[in-house]
């Protein structure tokens, strides 16, 4: 899946980082929950979702986001 953030490169990032859960990937393709920010195509976030608990990718997505 992928979205954008508004607020630029810099809440982007700001998402990307906060996570604990997931790790930054350059490439999609893992057992576990990867996101590959992308500020050169308008600051879009690629996830690859992997193989953890749904309730705690859920959790870490509404975390991020809620601190944004």
């Amino acid at each position: 899946m992928s979205f954008r953030i508004k607020g630029g490169a810099d809440k982007m990032s700001q998402f990307a980082n906060s996570n604990k859960l997931f790790g930054i990937g350059v490439s999609l393709g893992d057992v576990f929950t990867l996101v590959y920010p992308q500020p050169w195509r308008d600051n879009l976030i690629r996830v690859s979702v992997g193989c953890e608990d749904a309730s705690d990718t859920i959790g870490e997505f509404e975390a991020g986001l809620l601190n944004l």
